[in-house]
This record gives structure tokens, sequence and C-alpha cells, in this order.
């Protein structure tokens, strides 16, 4: 019973975990092609070094790493096939099967 129990939890608690670690720099790409970095910080507290430090905040929404900005933009990260894209969607676009960009986005160090 108590092996069940344990089993039981441990299954529960890998359907609710994040799919990837957020925290850390990321690099990814600017419409332009221009590099980005950021920096996701454990108080989900966002900055890039895009135009003199953007400043935003991060957290999960089903499943996906998603970043607001002050300037209105939302990026959004995804985990495919091995490989990390971010989406950009620019201020006023909610469409999210139209993203303004889409580039490759890479996690720097570990």
């Amino acid at each position: 019973m108590i092996k069940r129990l344990f089993l039981l939890i441990c299954l529960a608690s890998a359907c609710f975990a994040d799919p990837f670690r957020a925290e850390g720099r990321w690099r990814m790409y600017h419409t332009d092609g221009s590099p980005i970095i950021v920096t996701l910080y454990k108080n989900h507290s966002a900055r890039s070094d895009w135009e003199n430090g953007s400043r935003g905040h991060w957290k999960w929404i089903d499943g996906h790493l998603v970043m607001r900005w002050k300037d209105g933009w939302r990026d959004v990260i995804t985990l495919s096939e091995g490989r990390f894209e971010k989406l950009g969607y620019a201020p006023g676009n909610r469409d999210i099967t139209s993203p303004s960009n889409r580039t490759a986005a890479y996690k720097l160090g570990q």
C-alpha cells in the first residue's frame, strides 16, 4: 500500500513539473535577426539587453514559458523535438496562431 501511494505521488508530481528550467540566460533573436540576451530570475522578473535593457516578467502557462515586456511585447518559448523556439507577439496581437515573429531560442549555460 505504501509503495503504491509513493508511486502515485511521484507520477502526479511529474505531471505538474515544468517542461524545462526557465531561470538563467537565454539567447534569442529579434525580427531583424539581431541577437537578444534575456535573463530570467527566480522571482519571475525578466531583463533583456534589447534597447538599453527591457524589463518584464515571466510565468508558465500551459507548459509554455511566457514573457511579458513593459513595451507590450509578449514572447513565448516552447520546447519541441529537443529544440527551443521563441514566438514573439507584438503589442495588441492576441492571435496565438499567428506570431509576429518566430526564431530559435538557446539556453546559455545550465
